[in-house]
């Protein structure tokens, strides 16, 4: 989602040492840019995907996320 809504990809790097790192490490690591803008709900969602497991928003809370308002699923 973050490369969809940005470009790039998150956590990405030329060493996938480094990528398993940059990701087990995520709060580190995680920066939204400034552009383009994106709405507050989606850099929720995208925190709420990240959080550790015992945080981390289910299929069904993903599906009801503000983020999808408008999608039909």
């Amino acid at each position: 989602m973050f490369k969809c809504l940005f470009g790039y990809p998150l956590f990405s790097h030329e060493d996938s040492k480094e990528v398993c790192q940059r990701v087990m490490n995520w709060e580190e690591y995680l920066v939204f840019p400034d552009t383009p803008k994106v709405s507050l709900e989606a850099k929720l969602l995208i925190l709420g995907m990240l959080s550790s497991y015992e945080s981390r928003l289910s299929i069904s809370q993903i599906k009801s996320h503000p983020f999808f308002d408008d999608f039909n699923w």
